[in-house]
């Protein structure tokens, strides 16, 4: 009688926990996969290194060099990434004609003319004129810029 009271004890323990187990299974939260959408995509065309111990330098690219250079930004849900940029969380601002995309951790950005007023842009500065776009990167004390041309700008 001992051991059949045991084993009934036994298997109602069993049923609890189980039941438990499934209970907080079900009640975790369930999280749907975000949407992704590509915002911008541009492609470079040339470019400054300046580090302050010298002149800047002017980089010249080449298609297939500039096409590993390019500038990728996308949104995660409510959330902007910089994918080509080791998809570093980026902040959106936007301000007249312009919309940037600033790192979170760092003073990195791509700023990018807005199209729709591309026009208005360029009469205040020959570069939004000749470039879509603008991309600063700091490495320690040295300055990368890019100036190029937008392939895909869908605003959201």
């Amino acid at each position: 009688m001992f051991k059949s009271v045991w084993i009934q004890g036994l298997v109602a323990l069993m049923i609890l926990l189980g039941s438990g187990i499934v209970f907080s299974q079900a009640q975790l939260p369930i999280t749907p996969t975000a949407t992704v959408k590509t915002v911008f995509i541009g492609l470079p065309k040339t470019g400054t290194a300046f580090s302050g111990t010298e002149d800047a330098k002017l980089l010249k690219l080449s298609h297939e060099r500039a096409k590993k250079l390019d500038c990728v930004i996308i949104k995660k849900g409510d959330k902007y990434f910089w994918t080509s940029r080791d998809d570093h969380e980026v902040e959106k601002i936007v301000g007249g004609a312009f919309i940037t995309f600033r790192r979170l951790d760092r003073p990195d950005y791509v700023r990018i003319v807005n199209p729709d007023l591309k026009r208005s842009a360029a009469l205040l500065d020959e570069a939004a004129e000749k470039f879509d776009y603008v991309e600063h990167i700091t490495i320690n004390l040295t300055s990368l810029t890019y100036y190029g041309s937008a392939i895909k700008y869908q605003p959201d």
